[in-house]
């Protein structure tokens, strides 16, 4: 066990430094196009007719990342109400929240699917961009998926705490 949470580490810190520089160049780019559009409305009089639908997509993009990394460093929401002076104690209540995430997941990562096959058996695109919209689901499915495996993580990592008789915390 703690075998695969050495390599899902690994893997972690690789994706870690590739959704912070997408995060970045998302950011950059949405602010530069509602920032051109704004100036192209007010002083040429003209309107960029794609610059609302890719802040759009951008955001969710930008959602869905961020979402993960919140993921990644176990910094969710969450309302404790009950807190252990025990680690481990503590360690155990919040892998059942956890657990109860990773299932939410799943389901999120299932519906994205269908979704995405509806979109498929329907064909329909945005108007100002050429995407079609089981595209665009199909980013919620790479979200939700990459979500799933990095509360996975987190799940072998406490577990690997709990089980540990050495009481090293596994990060």
């Amino acid at each position: 066990m703690k075998s695969l949470a050495k390599i899902l580490e690994k893997i972690n810190s690789i994706t870690l430094l590739i959704e912070k520089w997408l995060l970045i160049a998302m950011v950059v780019f949405m602010v530069s196009i509602n920032f051109i559009q704004v100036l192209s409305r007010y002083i040429f009089r003209y309107s960029i007719p794609w610059s609302e639908q890719t802040s759009v997509v951008l955001f969710m993009f930008m959602i869905l990342i961020g979402g993960n990394l919140a993921i990644k460093e176990d910094s969710e929401i969450r309302i404790e109400i009950i807190k252990f002076k025990n680690q481990r104690s503590n360690t155990r209540f919040r892998l059942i929240s956890d657990v109860i995430s990773l299932l939410t997941l799943g389901l999120l990562f299932v519906s994205a699917i269908f979704l995405t096959i509806q979109g498929r058996t329907v064909p329909q695109s945005l108007s100002a961009i050429p995407l079609s919209y089981w595209q665009l689901y199909m980013v919620m499915v790479i979200g939700f998926g990459l979500m799933f495996i990095e509360k996975l993580t987190n799940v072998v990592k406490k577990i690997v705490f709990i089980t540990d008789k050495s009481g090293e915390v596994v990060s």
